[in-house]
């Protein structure tokens, strides 16, 4: 399926912004502190965003052959593109972030009388997922014909055998008007059918809106568990380029300390997501029970 192969172009993105300032005299040490948490922020959700691209990757193709085996269902299909549109959408959301983040920084340094030079080189993962997931229309528009032409059909024939043994009940019942006993009989029986059918339908009607709360949260936490999968693998990789710097003893103590905050950063915001999906399993349980 050519919907896998869209995300390997982003194999080669970089997203980076060399934000350096020349800083007058008169720029007090609060407006410095605050381009460097601003900087920072900045940093942290470029990490995240290049981690969860090569995480989303990585899991399209494990899909791609989970889709080829004849064992996987229509069903864990459609649900598993669900989860994967659901994170390219917050994949989209958090790069549309980063981008105001550093206009918000460039408005707040020339506010302050920072001189800025800007060198900017982004790719939006939004246009990718775009143009890539255009090209899928006809394939996926002719699957999903195919299953409603497969639908239409077993609904025909079990009208067709319906209204076949509604004809058959109705002659029965023309056949049986001259006893009226049946009739009475027949009467209550269908009275109680009724009663009981509503009474299961009500049940019914309970079991499917607690099922559709127990899918959406099931959902959120396979999203939730893909970033904190290509997190955590992208932290791993933060950690090393780190502790490759220190050995190099070309980086200085002030930007090994930066970079350790950014690390401390993102760790935390990974745990609050592990948080998240703690308390929607929890949920879940509360629901099945």
């Amino acid at each position: 399926m050519r919907k896998i192969n869209f995300l390997k172009p982003l194999f080669i993105i970089f997203l980076f912004v060399g934000l350096q300032a020349t800083k007058a005299q008169d720029v007090s040490k609060e407006v410095k502190k605050e381009i460097r948490e601003k900087e920072q922020e900045i940093r942290i959700n470029e990490e995240m965003l290049m981690s969860g691209v090569e995480g989303l990757e990585r899991t399209k193709a494990r899909f791609e052959r989970v889709k080829k085996n004849k064992r996987t269902t229509a069903e864990e299909i459609t649900k598993k593109e669900r989860i994967l549109s659901k994170v390219e959408d917050r994949l989209n959301n958090l790069d549309a972030e980063i981008k105001t983040q550093k206009e918000n920084l460039r408005q707040y340094k020339i506010k302050n009388s920072v001189k800025v030079k800007e060198k900017q080189k982004v790719v939006a993962v939004k246009e990718k997922v775009k143009t890539k997931t255009s090209e899928l229309a006809t394939e996926s528009d002719l699957q999903a014909r195919k299953e409603r032409l497969k639908h239409a059909r077993e609904k025909l024939e079990q009208e067709r055998l319906a209204r076949e043994e509604a004809h058959r009940l109705e002659q029965e019942k023309l056949a049986a008007l001259d006893n009226q006993i049946k009739v009475e009989e027949d009467k209550i029986r269908k009275e109680k059918e009724a009663v009981k059918n509503k009474v299961l339908a009500e049940k019914a009607k309970k079991l499917l809106e607690k099922q559709n709360k127990i899918d959406a949260y099931e959902d959120d936490i396979s999203v939730n568990e893909e970033i904190l999968m290509s997190g955590k693998e992208g932290l791993v990789k933060s950690k090393e380029r780190l502790e490759k710097a220190k050995l190099s003893g070309n980086v200085t103590k002030e930007e090994i300390a930066r970079k350790e905050s950014i690390i401390k950063r993102v760790e935390n915001r990974l745990n609050k997501i592990q948080e998240e999906i703690n308390k929607k399993k929890e949920l879940i349980m509360s629901l099945k029970s």
